[in-house]
């Protein structure tokens, strides 16, 4: 029953920090429609994009929740989905997904979310702060299943990570709710990796 309370409180959560945001943005977006003389396009582009994230946001989160359990291969799957999505505006960056998944695995829908919100958050990080040319997100599955995010970037230092942001922060909430070890570390020849183990 713990188990269930917990999950429902992390699930109106998300709904509150990822649609209520926007929605906010969105009822700022109005109340200044009505204070403007002529209709401003980027205030429209604005509310436009807004309501696609919401619309988004739901579409995640409802894909996790409507099923029984979610695999590694399906999670994949919405990764790469994803990753069609944002690669246009992206043109400077290739992202690939790879796969090496010999056993699949069975994932709960909430840790399928967890799973998709870290990587989402990893992906849009590597992708705004680190001045990389190529992404790579790796699924593994044997004994053990790993996925990670690496970026050619231009790095950090692990022990020295910023103790601030809500970015990292719900990132690290989400690892230890699901169970998922998450580690940073750089990448070789430069750049950063996030790694993300569960047994």
């Amino acid at each position: 029953m713990q188990a269930e309370e917990n999950a429902r409180k992390r699930i109106a959560s998300d709904l509150h920090d990822n649609i209520g945001a926007y929605a906010a943005a969105i009822s700022a977006g109005v109340d200044e429609l009505y204070n403007e003389k002529t209709v401003s396009p980027q205030i429209l582009e604005n509310l436009k994009g807004n309501v696609f994230e919401i619309m988004t946001s739901l579409r995640d989160t409802i894909w996790a929740l409507s099923k029984e359990f979610v695999t590694l291969i399906n999670l994949s799957d919405r990764v790469k989905i994803y990753v069609q999505k944002i690669q246009p505006s992206y043109k400077g960056v290739q992202i690939v997904v790879e796969e090496n998944i010999e056993h699949d695995r069975v994932l709960s829908p909430l840790n399928a979310l967890h799973l998709f919100r870290i990587l989402q958050e990893s992906v849009n990080n590597s992708l705004k702060h680190s001045k990389c040319s190529r992404l790579v997100i790796t699924f593994r599955c044997d004994e053990e299943c790993t996925i990670s995010v690496e970026d050619d970037g231009q790095g950090f230092d692990p022990d020295n990570l910023p103790q601030s942001g809500n970015g990292l922060l719900n990132m690290s909430a989400r690892a230890r709710e699901a169970g998922i070890n998450m580690t940073f570390s750089p990448a070789t020849p430069n750049g950063t990796r996030l790694t993300l183990s569960f047994s």
